[in-house]
């Protein structure tokens, strides 16, 4: 008896890992299947054309289409296809799925798409691309080269993502001769896309970017060989930058009716034929932004890339319902070193939540309550270098609205009560600059 036990018990294990295949399998899929659905948005919709189940393995076809209007437009322009089918061969393993998804229809695009998806729904991916070079038809022909990508991370059954890529290089190549060169890119953040807005941080570095082109446009090639044998150093134009950061983060009050937006960025070096500059720095954030009418705003823009005047009118309305929710815009740093000089920014505004809308018919109200603080420095060499910016300096001072050293100018000025107070007591009031302000746009 206690044989037939044992025999039981391994017939009875055997069955177990016999079948456990099938069981990762249905599991499997319905995870598939489930998840999807937390991968569309606005902007892309995942869909399940097929799902053939098997033993050990399963075959998954996808269907990706791109929903956003800007970015299907660009593809088109260039002949690009709007929906892509992807090929999945999913393996049943213990406890998890793992899966190697290539696109068939465009070999001319070496993507492959490594996942293993747990049980539970949360999949670690890896995304390769090698050797790709693209290149665009119609008028303004270019190409575009890439020698190799990768991009790993983490998403969730619920749409939370974490990620990590990097590309060597890309080089692009005009027709015209131009270049542009851009090397060590790196890229990391993690999320989640909700109702339009990007949730968490990412950050993208480049080592450099190399720009060389034309500064004259020849009508033909033998136009272009003789520009370049007479005066080759003011023919052809180089640009150059290094060590450009850029961090953003988002996210949302405790009851999901504002957002904050923090932006970060700097650039160590930029230099050009007829300028440069080093250590750029910004630090802006916009904090406490009325959800619904960015939303709105955000979206607007997103279908108005070229924005006209009639367009502006039909903004402001969303303009006019963000200002009266009320918003803080603070500018910690805007600092940069331009030739041997540097001038340094830090400015900071709140305007109160009005409780009423159509707060731009009176910006005279809307300016008597907007508050903030404003500070300035700019070296003496900066100003002896552009003798604009020191007449500037040289004026303030002058009026005793800014204060003079060995070093630089400063100026410092606090908004409140409906004008600019200077460091020396003297009071500006902002209707004035109002008005000086549209009587320039005129």
């Amino acid at each position: 008896m206690n044989s037939l036990k044992k025999y039981g018990a391994i017939g009875g294990a055997v069955v177990i890992v016999a079948c456990w295949p099938l069981a990762v399998g249905q599991i499997g899929q319905y995870v598939i299947k489930d998840g999807l659905k937390h991968l569309s948005n606005d902007k892309v919709a995942v869909t399940l054309l097929d799902y053939q189940r098997g033993y050990l393995s399963s075959d998954v076809k996808t269907k990706v289409t791109i929903l956003d209007s800007k970015t299907k437009k660009m593809l088109a322009d260039d002949k690009l296809p709007t929906e892509f089918v992807l090929t999945s061969h999913v393996r049943h393993g213990v406890i998890s799925l793992s899966s190697s998804t290539t696109l068939p229809d465009y070999p001319q695009l070496p993507l492959n798409l490594d996942t293993t998806t747990q049980l539970n729904g949360n999949t670690d991916f890896n995304l390769t691309l090698q050797q790709w070079h693209y290149q665009s038809e119609g008028e303004d022909k270019f190409t575009v080269t890439v020698p190799s990508f990768y991009m790993k991370g983490l998403v969730t059954k619920l749409g939370e993502i974490n990620f990590e890529s990097k590309t060597p290089s890309v080089a692009i190549d005009f027709s015209n001769d131009a270049q542009i060169t851009v090397t060590d890119i790196a890229m990391k953040g993690e999320g989640k896309q909700t109702s339009g807005f990007w949730v968490g941080n990412q950050e993208v570095s480049v080592g450099e970017v190399v720009t060389k082109g034309d500064k004259v446009a020849a009508k033909s090639q033998e136009e272009k060989d003789k520009w370049k044998k007479a005066a080759p150093e003011i023919h052809e134009f180089t640009a150059q930058l290094s060590g450009f950061n850029y961090r953003f983060e988002s996210y949302f009050n405790d009851d999901s009716s504002r957002v904050t937006l923090h932006h970060q960025a700097s650039l160590a070096a930029f230099k050009s034929d007829d300028w440069q500059a080093k250590n750029i720095d910004l630090d802006v954030t916009f904090d406490g932004l009325d959800r619904a009418s960015f939303k709105q705003l955000s979206d607007f823009y997103q279908n108005h890339p070229q924005v006209s005047q009639q367009d502006i009118g039909k903004m402001l309305p969303y303009v006019d319902k963000l200002a009266s929710r009320g918003l803080t815009i603070n500018i910690a740093k805007l600092d940069a070193g331009i030739g041997k000089g540097r001038f340094t920014t830090q400015i900071n505004l709140s305007l109160p939540d009005s409780k009423q809308d159509n707060v731009l018919n009176n910006p005279m109200a809307l300016l008597s309550t907007l508050d903030g603080r404003i500070g300035s420095t700019v070296t003496k060499t900066l100003a002896s270098e552009y003798p604009m910016i020191g007449k500037t300096a040289d004026h303030l001072v002058s009026s005793k609205l800014a204060t003079e050293n060995d070093k630089g100018y400063a100026m410092k000025a606090v908004i409140k009560d409906g004008n600019i107070e200077f460091d020396n007591g003297e009071k500006v009031p902002l209707v004035s600059l109002f008005m000086l302000g549209l009587g320039g746009l005129q």
